[in-house]
């Protein structure tokens, strides 16, 4: 199953960080803009980055396994993808 999983894992998270880079420049409407709202994303984006492991951490070690925190990450991903509707270039 890693064979399976962790290259699953890592095309999301490539496509997360790209598509967090050129998100911001769909929606602005001038360099400006672009760059505050690049700045807004890369902020709340590397605060859960760093958040992310340290929950994850908190779970396994409360519950001396793998299944909470496997489900931690597949509700956020769900998360992510129910939002992934209201994106819409062009407009903010």
């Amino acid at each position: 199953m890693p064979y399976l999983s962790i290259p699953l894992i890592a095309l999301g998270v490539g496509g997360s960080f790209t598509l967090g880079m050129v998100l911001p420049l769909d929606h602005a409407r001038d360099a400006n803009e672009a760059n505050s709202l690049t700045a807004f994303v890369l902020g709340i984006g590397y605060f859960a980055g760093a958040l992310g492991p340290f929950l994850l951490g908190v779970a396994r070690d409360s519950t001396g396994g793998f299944t909470v925190p496997v489900w931690m990450l597949v509700i956020a991903a769900f998360l992510k993808l129910s939002l992934a509707p209201l994106l819409h270039p062009g407009r903010i």
